[in-house]
């Protein structure tokens, strides 16, 4: 079984100091089902980072991997 667990928006502001342009990449397998961090979670991320008056220049919501 697999867990996944979104970090708190302290631990996002510790992580984030003295980054203005951020690029917000979720996954659209694990993460998504957890809701931990798929594209719903991005788009989230996304608004809260505008708040905070942060840029995004970019969002990756459905990433998957798969193997062959």
């Amino acid at each position: 079984m697999i867990i996944s667990v979104q970090k708190s928006r302290e631990e996002w502001l510790e992580m984030l100091a003295g980054n203005e342009r951020l690029f917000v990449v979720g996954c659209g397998a694990c993460a998504t089902v957890c809701k931990s961090g798929g594209e719903e979670e991005v788009f989230r991320m996304q608004e809260w980072l505008a708040t905070l008056g942060k840029e995004t220049t970019g969002t990756a919501g459905h990433l998957q991997l798969f193997k062959n």
